[in-house]
């Protein structure tokens, strides 16, 4: 049986936030994106988590998003691989981007494979 892979769109980077920073490979990686999301005609969206950082989605904005996935709640204010891996594939399995974008960090590395 195979998938309807028509419902996926969008290109998605994962803004990686520590202690309310965007961290400097989330701007690489959106700048890519919207190369990758412009080439294949579709959104870019970045996915930011976390606690209280609504003010880093209107920041993310000023990267040439179209949109940003936000979750912001005090359990997701400092990172743990399944808080994450769980929120965010969630928000995957909900909204179907066709490309996810995350890091070569620390946090990336961790959270990548078990999304």
């Amino acid at each position: 049986m195979s998938k309807d892979l028509t419902a996926y769109k969008g290109v998605w980077v994962f803004a990686e936030q520590r202690q309310g920073e965007i961290m400097p490979v989330a701007i690489e990686l959106l700048g890519e994106g919207r190369k990758l999301a412009d080439e294949i005609g579709t959104e870019l969206c970045a996915v930011l988590l976390g606690d209280k950082v609504d003010g880093l989605a209107k920041e993310l904005a000023t990267y040439g998003v179209d949109k940003v996935y936000l979750a912001d709640a005090q359990l997701l204010e400092t990172f743990t691989t399944d808080g994450y891996a769980k929120v965010f594939t969630d928000m995957i399995n909900e909204y179907k981007p066709e490309v996810v974008l995350v890091g070569a960090t620390h946090i990336g590395r961790d959270l990548a494979p078990r999304v």
